[in-house]
Order: C-alpha cells, then sequence, then structure tokens
C-alpha cells in the first residue's frame, strides 16, 4: 500500500507530469497516423477498384469504336450511289434507257435513308464513374467526352435525313398511282420513267443528296476522330493486339496511286472558285495521301478516299485517276471535278 501510494506522489511530480503528456501527445500522433494509413489504404483500394472498372469500360469502348468506325461507311457509301445517280439525272444529255437502267436504284434513293447510330453503352458507363478516374485515365475520357458530343450533330443530320425522304415518299405516293406499283416489283413502268425522266424527280433528288451528304460528312469527321481516341486508349491500356485494317487514316501506297501523284490543273470546262484553287499537287505527306492547291492550303485523305473537312479548295472526297486525269467525287448535287494532269 505505501509502494502504491509512492507511485502516485511520484506521478504528481512535475516531471512525471511532462513524461505522462509526452506519451499522451505521442499515443494521439500514432492514432492520427494510423487513421491516415487507413484512410491512404481505403482510398488506394478505391483507386484501384475504380481503374480496374473503368479500364473493363475501356475495353468496350473500344469495341464500340470499331462498330462505329465500320458503321460510319454505309453513309458515305450511300452518299456516292445516289451522287452517283443524281449524274445520271442531271446529265442534259441522259437517255431514256440511261434512266430506265437505272430506275429502280432512283427508286430506293428517294423511298430509304441510311441514317448513322453511334454504339455508346461504354461511354454510359464511364460517365456515371469518370470523377473518380485516376489522371492518367481521365484525359483519354475527357477526349472521349469531346468526340460523343458529335453524336448530337449526327443525330440531326439523320432527322433532316429522315424528314426528307420521308416528305418526298409522302408526296409520292398521294400524287403518283405508279409510285408503289411498277417500281415497287422492280419494273418500273413508262409513267415511273418519263416521272424519273422530269423536275420533280430532279428537285426530290437534289434534297436527298444534299441531306446525305451532310450526314456522310458528319460520318466522316466522326470516324476519323474515333480513330484517334481509338489508338490513345489502346495505348493507355496497353493493347497490342491487332486493329482492324479500317481502323486507320494511314495511307498505304499503290502502284495507281503512284501513277496517280504529280500536279494537275482543273479543267476550265469545270470552273470552281478562284483562280488560286484550279492547280494541285497530289503529294504523300506523313504517311497521308495529301492534296496540296496551288496557294499552299493541303487537304488530306484517308485510306478510303474520303477527306478531312479541314482545308478550303474543290473537296477531293473520292477520287480515281482516268485516263490520266483525276476525277474528284463530290459530296453534294455539284458536278464531279476533273483535273488533268500537267505534263513534266
Amino acid at each position: 500500500m505505501k509502494q502504491l501510494f509512492r507511485q502516485l506522489m511520484k506521478a504528481e511530480e512535475p516531471g512525471n507530469n511532462l513524461s505522462l503528456m509526452l506519451f499522451a501527445l505521442v499515443e494521439v500522433v500514432m492514432i492520427v497516423v494510423g487513421i491516415v494509413m487507413a484512410n491512404n489504404l481505403e482510398e488506394q483500394k478505391e483507386i484501384r477498384e475504380v481503374t480496374e472498372r473503368a479500364e473493363v469500360l475501356f475495353e468496350e469502348v473500344l469495341r464500340d469504336l470499331e462498330a462505329d468506325c465500320w458503321a460510319a461507311y454505309r453513309p458515305l457509301m450511300t452518299n456516292r450511289e445516289n451522287n452517283r445517280l443524281s449524274d445520271v439525272l442531271y446529265n442534259p444529255d441522259r437517255t431514256l434507257a440511261e434512266v430506265q437502267a437505272n430506275a429502280f436504284g432512283i427508286y430506293y434513293m428517294l423511298r430509304f435513308e441510311g441514317a448513322l447510330h453511334i454504339d455508346t453503352q461504354g461511354y454510359e458507363a464511364l460517365e456515371k464513374i469518370h470523377e473518380r478516374l485516376p489522371e492518367h485515365l481521365l484525359e483519354a475520357y475527357e477526349h472521349l467526352d469531346r468526340l460523343m458530343d458529335q453524336n448530337a450533330i449526327i443525330q440531326e443530320h439523320n432527322r433532316r435525313y429522315q424528314e426528307v425522304v420521308y416528305a418526298n415518299m409522302e408526296h409520292n405516293v398521294h400524287n403518283h398511282p405508279w409510285w408503289n406499283q411498277g417500281t415497287y416489283s422492280g419494273v418500273p413502268n413508262m409513267d415511273a420513267l418519263m416521272w424519273m425522266m422530269g423536275e420533280e424527280c430532279k428537285a426530290q433528288t437534289h434534297l436527298v443528296v444534299n441531306s446525305s451528304a451532310h450526314l456522310a460528312g458528319a460520318a466522316e469527321r466522326f470516324r476519323t476522330s474515333a480513330i484517334e481516341v481509338y489508338k490513345e486508349i489502346k495505348n493507355i491500356l496497353g493493347d497490342t493486339t491487332a486493329s482492324p485494317g479500317y481502323m486507320s487514316t494511314h495511307f498505304y501506297p499503290t502502284e495507281r496511286t503512284q501513277r496517280m501523284l504529280g500536279r494537275f490543273v482543273l479543267q476550265d470546262s469545270l470552273h470552281f472558285g478562284a483562280a488560286q484553287y484550279k492547280n494541285l499537287s497530289m503529294e504523300i505527306i506523313d504517311d497521308h495521301l495529301t492534296a496540296v492547291y496551288g496557294n499552299g492550303d493541303t487537304l488530306r485523305l484517308n485510306r478510303s478516299g474520303v477527306a478531312e473537312y479541314s482545308h478550303p479548295g474543290p473537296p477531293l472526297e473520292d477520287y480515281m485517276e482516268v485516263d490520266g486525269k483525276l476525277v474528284v467525287g463530290k459530296w453534294t448535287i455539284q458536278k464531279d471535278w476533273t483535273y488533268e494532269r500537267v505534263s513534266d
């Protein structure tokens, strides 16, 4: 009892009080450090879980972008065919036989549209967790987010294209008895053919081609941007698997391309714009086939011959060399441009 009393008395001495305070302070610090470490461990665990979840979703986004880029070819091909058919209708020297040979295609052009629908499931799932993404994934998400902003533009062009087609179709159903008779069977009668030779058919074609051109332009802009985002995500994920061939805008020269390279001048009979846009040369710059105009503007072409919409001048969205001339396609009702090769 006396020994315990002495210990208690010693505890009340000033030196002992300081020791107890230091001991208590150390205990508090250790508790705080423990809490911080526990929080850090919990935070790291959460980051790992979010990262693992995000990487799975980014893998899904890669598959979505592959599907989207493939789907983007549909409006491009539809617009190309629409332009080919418009050439038949707008050619002042067209014959009834030429219209008849293309009548079923004309009927389909005026009756059906080719919409573009973007897969967004992976992106929408990422959107829910993007605020918790680690920094190395956040930048890729932001680029993906900007890419998906283009979807609203695509949907608007889908809507306008559909409105044009349905308005044309409703008008024809109510005003032309042959619309769902001979044309639907694949054997257009003479009334249908004569209508296709006339101005009303040309007016409807004009609306269709221009609306399909806007959608095709939006599809190509999306496709080009999507490929860049696709490459960035693959790089971040360390994905070294081979990408589909269509997931690239790089140009791989062929014999035909080598023959095409050189200087060209726009034929006088197909005048376009100011004089500085009449001359161009075809060059391969940074592994991309590029048209370089006389004023220095450049227009890069991708593997499919569809151009980026970055610079002024006659568009080179579609091209081929025929008999020493570079024939350049169009997005709208305007006629093709033909460039003659300039002799060296």
